[in-house]
């Protein structure tokens, strides 16, 4: 699908969502200093650390808003300041290659493809392994309606964002933005272009814990993004799937904690409103 053509950062505006992020958003922004964006828009949840000094450092001109209503809110307001063809979302704890947008930018080239997502990579000796063995042979894939997106290191075009609606939601809200995108009849790709995700110290945004188990199953029960029978359908896949990895490295640790890990999805899937309302 990918096609040549000219790149220029000019034309793109750099969106970041943060929150207390100030031992990894320096190294993220070091990342794409190499850019000359257009705009650059950090919607900031009231971070009490340095993360907000560390983004003017290096965008002295940056737009700041801040905002107390969650990630879902934070990503509708950015996107209605967006003033270039296309932006990069970009996670304060996400590392891109130098040439990330040079290369995920080709796709666009054609009028179909809606936005482009990087590839995660995580130095971990369990999901590592899980992560890379998702790569295909082929340069991208299509996302499906059923498939969960990341929008820690994507680029969209700005008129297939336009009217997205995501102030509701306190988690998954990049599912809704990949939905939202789609129904205009776009496609949202992932191209095998890896981009790392750090470990930071701070996992939450808007007072919900991002990364908390549980939360993953009571939105997929809430928003109505799994039904029961989809649910468990899946969840037995993933499993089997993550205890054979676990299982492949010997390490009864990681069995264990993939057993506990999808426990705490399937409680959170039963029990939602206890973990979101």
């Amino acid at each position: 699908m990918a096609s040549a053509c000219k790149f220029d950062s000019g034309n793109i505006d750099l969106v970041l969502m943060t929150y207390n992020r100030e031992d990894t958003i320096g190294k993220a922004l070091a990342s794409v200093a190499g850019y000359r964006f257009n705009k650059v828009i950090c919607v900031d949840h009231f971070s009490s650390d340095k993360t907000v000094e560390i983004v003017r450092r290096f965008y002295p001109n940056c737009e700041i808003l801040y905002e107390d209503k969650g990630l879902g809110y934070a990503r509708t307001i950015a996107i209605k300041k967006v003033e270039s063809p296309s932006f990069l979302f970009l996670d304060s704890d996400v590392v891109l290659p130098s040439d990330f947008l040079a290369r995920v930018s080709k796709f666009f080239v054609h009028s179909r493809v809606g936005a482009v997502q990087g590839k995660r990579h995580v130095r971990h000796e369990l999901w590592g392994e899980v992560i890379r063995s998702r790569a295909r042979r082929s340069e991208y894939r299509v996302l499906r309606r059923g498939d969960r997106p990341f929008t820690g290191a994507t680029l969209i075009k700005t008129k297939a964002a336009l009217g997205a609606e995501l102030s509701k939601y306190k988690m998954w809200e990049d599912y809704f933005l990949m939905r939202h995108i789609q129904e205009k009849g776009y496609l949202w790709l992932e191209v095998f272009v890896p981009v790392e995700t750090l470990e930071a110290k701070v996992m939450t945004y808007g007072g919900v814990p991002q990364r908390a188990v549980e939360n993953e199953g009571a939105a997929m029960r809430l928003y109505g993004i799994k039904s029961p029978m989809a649910f468990l359908s899946e969840q037995l896949k993933y499993t089997l799937r993550d205890a054979g990895f676990a299982i492949k490295l010997g390490s009864l640790h990681w069995l264990m904690h993939v057993l506990e890990l999808h426990r705490k999805i399937v409680k959170g899937y039963l029990s939602p409103t206890r973990y979101l309302s």
